[in-house]
């Protein structure tokens, strides 16, 4: 899954000839528009997880470590 948000099959069908892999992940880590979709889908994966219950305290430590556990308590499917 994380190969799908980096894009690679775009990223080597486009550039792959003139850039390396590692320069194309930083590529599309840092886009605007990949931002703004991680963003957009932990705001709701977060607090669904929390919804359903799987949102444990060793879940939460892994990620509070990557600054995700700011979008708990956020609007869940269910509201």
């Amino acid at each position: 899954m994380r190969d799908r948000f980096l894009a690679h099959e775009i990223y080597d069908e486009w550039f792959g000839a003139h850039r390396s892999a590692p320069t194309g992940n930083r590529v599309m880590s840092e886009s605007p528009f990949m931002l703004e979709f991680r963003q957009t889908m932990f705001k709701r994966l977060v607090p669904n997880l929390e919804y359903i219950g799987i949102f444990s305290p060793r879940i939460r430590e892994h990620y509070d470590k990557v600054g995700l556990t700011k979008y708990a308590g956020g609007r869940n499917a269910s509201s």
